[in-house]
């Protein structure tokens, strides 16, 4: 069962009395955690019980979250140890998390339900059946895949480029690369503009049918549980049957989109970046329409993608003029761009609102970000991401060590 204080303490008098009781203790880190009286009685209570501590950390500061360093400084002195510090020898177990106690939470559908496992795990683990056992149970979703139980690939050779003027993208293709079968990440030898613009003649002159998709049209993504006591309540529903609804999302296409225009590298020669409003011939308009990305289906030519990388260095300065040329040769080469944005502080995390900003205007108006952006999240949530992004791309997924 699970004890909820705003919902089951009847007076605060007893509340060390339920901690005594308690087989592990889940502290939800946000803003202010450290500040409240009861909240470190709580902590105190749990410390002194030598219960075990499971700490759930918000990062989002629009959700009430702070940075994790922050929420350290603002730990007692004398408590920082025993909180942040690695768990005692005897209550560590064998498995993926049994040594540990920060986990992220996010909002995020399936990196929400990711979060979830992972509490519900760790929760589980300090139960008398487990410690019996000596290791973490493994969790898993009876009506929703898990994505380390699945392969992903292309059944015709796929290739993603990366530019080198999109800091951190090639690290990120690399690891898609690796994960997906059939999908190639080669070393740039030649500018991705040479690239492109040969994949474009190579289209024409050999007459492939060429199409479009139009993309969903760009929306924040939703937000769900806040603070711990929801958390609490969707690991009950976890623990007692784990279930969600698939979610399906269609695909739309309609016609050929114009060529590349040689007149734009001439154009772009000289140009400043700011104002990004175009302004008479010096902006010529590349593809009217570049929220139909179109891709070719050819089945002489391997598949094309080109990974944008999102995080606080993306267009900038010079190296974003160029990148900014690379999109728009790919997309009229019939690349198709997936987009992945950076969700950890440490590696250059910033809001999506910010790329609105500082991405060329006519990428943002021609309709770049009308599909969602997949989150890039660390940690044990990065396998979520990586499968995500897979199936963004198309990739065919089947069970770990089934054939084809």
């Amino acid at each position: 069962s699970i004890f909820l204080d705003v919902d089951d303490l009847l007076s605060a008098d007893n509340l060390e009395a339920h901690i005594a009781e308690s087989t592990v203790v889940l502290v939800f880190l946000s803003a202010g955690y450290f500040k409240s009286r009861n909240c470190l009685r709580e902590l105190r209570a749990a410390l002194k019980e030598e219960k075990p501590l499971l700490l759930v950390h918000e990062s989002n500061p629009s959700k009430g979250g702070a940075p994790l360093e922050q929420l350290q400084q603002e730990c007692p002195l004398e408590l920082r140890d025993a909180v942040f510090g690695p768990p005692p020898p005897d209550q560590r177990l064998s498995g993926d998390h049994g040594a540990m106690r920060i986990v992220p939470w996010h909002r995020l559908n399936r990196f929400q339900l990711e979060s979830l496992r992972l509490i519900a795990e760790a929760t589980l683990s300090h139960t008398p059946h487990y410690r019996k056992k000596g290791r973490s149970p493994r969790l898993y979703f009876p009506e929703r895949s898990d994505p380390a139980d699945y392969e992903f690939h292309f059944p015709t050779p796929a290739v993603l480029h990366a530019s080198q003027h999109n800091p951190g993208a090639a690290h990120v293709a690399e690891l898609l690369a690796a994960r997906v079968d059939n999908l190639d990440c080669p070393q740039q030898s030649r500018p991705l503009l040479e690239t492109f613009e040969r994949l474009r003649k190579e289209s024409h002159s050999s007459g492939s049918s060429v199409s479009l998709q139009r993309l969903p049209i760009a929306r924040a993504q939703p937000s769900h549980s806040r603070g711990v006591g929801k958390v609490s309540r969707a690991l009950a529903s976890v623990v007692m049957r784990v279930g969600v609804q698939r979610t399906r999302l269609g695909k739309h296409r309609s016609k050929v989109a114009p060529s590349w225009p040689a007149a734009w590298s001439n154009a772009k020669r000289g140009r400043s970046r700011h104002p990004r409003k175009p302004s008479g011939p010096s902006r010529p308009q590349l593809v009217p329409q570049l929220s139909r990305m179109h891709s070719f289906r050819s089945a002489s030519r391997a598949r094309q993608f080109l990974l944008l990388y999102l995080n606080a260095d993306t267009f900038v300065g010079e190296a974003g003029d160029a990148l900014e040329m690379e999109v728009h040769a790919a997309i009229s080469a019939g690349v198709e761009v997936v987009v992945l944005h950076e969700k950890d502080p440490g590696a250059g995390s910033v809001p999506f609102e910010h790329f609105l900003q500082v991405t060329p205007e006519q990428l943002v108006r021609a309709g770049l970000y009308r599909a969602l952006a997949t989150p890039w999240f660390p940690g044990p949530h990065a396998r979520v991401s990586l499968a995500t992004a897979a199936q963004a791309m198309g990739a065919s997924k089947r069970k770990k060590g089934h054939g084809q």
